[in-house]
């Protein structure tokens, strides 16, 4: 006896009890759903939620068009990357949090360094700590920078030519950069 061919489809209303025994019949489904007779409406109103969302596919796979496994696909709009957020001025996020680190390392390096040099003047406990605060700081400085020049070269094309020229394209202001582009230039911005 062979049998009968594998088919997908999506699923329709009438596939929901199927899909509800499948998810039970798992040793975390057992836990958490409830395949009864009747079937509770909850997992009807979840199907129809499903099945309305334009991100969310729910796919069966049938023999003898009886659903024997089920798979939900969902389309998560950041996958579909279309450019940065719309606002982002002259300085994004990221430039911004590590302007603010380098600020505070330094003068964290500044005042443990102080510490460091003149060790009598300071007791024990400060400058055990100091000697800590000013190793940890030097070690995340030192990664800082190493992932900076990571970003301002490889990571993303045309930012080194930008830091050597002192001045960046047209193209690539208005895509990393919109807010700022339409400042400087009155220009609208464009997604890409």
């Amino acid at each position: 006896m062979t049998d009968a061919p594998l088919s997908f489809r999506r699923a329709r209303p009438d596939d929901v009890t199927d899909i509800v025994r499948m998810l039970a019949d798992d040793p975390l489904g057992a836990q958490r759903e409830r395949h009864e007779t009747p079937l509770s409406e909850t997992y009807m109103r979840a199907f129809r939620a499903i099945d309305a969302d334009t991100n969310n596919e729910l796919i069966v796979a049938c023999r003898n068009d009886k659903a024997i496994g089920v798979l939900q696909l969902t389309f998560i709009p950041y996958l579909t990357y279309q450019g940065e957020d719309p606002e982002v001025g002259k300085y994004n996020g990221g430039q911004k949090i590590l302007f603010f680190a380098a600020s505070i390392g330094a003068l964290a390096l500044l005042l443990s360094g102080i510490v460091l040099w003149f060790p009598l003047s300071f007791g024990q406990g400060l400058r055990e700590v100091s000697w800590l605060l000013h190793d940890v700081t030097f070690i995340l400085f030192t990664a800082s920078i190493i992932g900076h020049i990571y970003l301002g070269t490889a990571s993303e094309p045309g930012t080194f030519s930008a830091m050597t020229r002192g001045a960046v394209s047209k193209r690539w202001a208005r895509f990393h950069h919109p807010r700022w582009y339409r400042e400087v230039t009155g220009e609208e911005s464009r997604r890409r």
